[in-house]
């Protein structure tokens, strides 16, 4: 259309001048005529057929025109981002007044609201420039050493507490754990001879032991369920709680009961042996409950010894048993 357009637009003039000359000489042709006619047909098609790649072009430019302004804003958006990000950087940290006053007092003596503050100032301390960092360096380890003695002291005395509400002397009869004493582990001492259970909260049985006498064990290691029911018959008992310790790797000896591998007693191979010529059952659970050992130690009846490998998690129960050694075995 382009060409068209440029033909006809030449033949135009052409036909002009052609036409123009032909006047002066009074003598007007009709080929010329005719010429200039159709060359201007052609040039208004021309014109015609070239306006909608006008218009793409323009189209084209107004792309291109938003790209930039696409381009410029999202330049600024990015040179604000980084700013932003360098605000960040050179954003200064300080220690107020009330801050620095805290940090000269004892943990001890804080209360939880400063508690919660000391908490706010360990975050802020690596972000402090080094001078201050260095100014305050010994107060900031002194009162974090200060805080983890104080939390200990908070776990025993809480501990401390609990012992003291919860030892009991449990007569014979039903007793709800929960209710008449709370869930946890206790070391167990009898009064007299006579059966001791517990159920768990589903009425499972638990732990099924004659306790005191001559035929029962003087001493159990109980794991009391929430909800769950003590029946103690023909007998009383001293319920102590037990702080579970862990134990070494070394030789040791625990009473009847329960005991839990990583928590009681370390992991690792032990030969067991059950002493003061006691017989009873030995079970060893796993973690994911399945049974790994299940003997009658010591007597005429059973094993004088038995060598376990002892993984954490893994739950030992020891029945009618006074006493059960383990020893180290490679």
């Amino acid at each position: 259309m382009e060409l068209i357009f440029l033909a006809a637009f030449f033949g135009v003039i052409v036909s002009l001048i052609l036409l123009v000359i032909s006047l002066i000489r009074k003598k007007p042709k009709k080929k010329i005529l005719i010429s200039l006619g159709i060359c201007f047909v052609l040039f208004v098609v021309g014109l015609a057929g070239s306006s909608p790649n006008n218009n793409d072009d323009l189209e084209a430019q107004a792309k291109d025109e938003n790209k930039v302004e696409v381009n410029e804003a999202e330049n600024e958006q990015t040179k604000e981002s980084e700013l932003v990000e360098v605000a960040k950087v050179v954003e200064v940290v300080e220690l107020n007044d009330i801050e620095k006053n805290l940090l000269m007092k004892s943990y001890g003596d804080f209360t939880e609201t400063e508690q919660t503050e000391f908490t706010h100032i360990l975050e802020k301390y690596p972000k402090l420039n080094s001078e201050i960092q260095t100014e305050f360096k010994d107060d900031i380890e002194r009162l974090k050493s200060e805080k983890e003695i104080w939390i200990e002291e908070q776990k025993q005395k809480e501990w401390e507490e609990f012992v003291a509400s919860n030892t009991k002397g449990l007569s014979a009869g039903e007793h709800y754990i929960g209710e008449h004493i709370a869930s946890g582990v206790y070391d167990v001492t009898f009064n007299g001879s006579g059966n001791f259970i517990i159920y768990g909260s589903k009425g499972e049985l638990i732990t099924n032991e004659i306790g005191g006498g001559d035929f029962g064990v003087p001493k159990y290691r109980a794991i009391l369920p929430d909800e769950g029911t003590i029946n103690l018959s023909g007998v009383t008992a001293t319920f102590t709680p037990a702080k579970q310790t862990l134990l070494p790797y070394q030789e040791l000896e625990v009473c009847s009961g329960y005991w839990i591998v990583g928590r009681d007693i370390s992991n690792g191979r032990y030969k067991a042996t059950a002493l003061d010529g006691g017989s009873g059952n030995f079970i060893i659970y796993s973690d994911k409950g399945s049974l790994k050992t299940n003997e009658i130690l010591g007597g005429d009846f059973g094993v004088s010894e038995v060598v376990v490998n002892l993984k954490d998690g893994d739950f030992i129960q020891i029945s009618s048993i006074t006493r059960v050694k383990f020893s180290p075995e490679n």
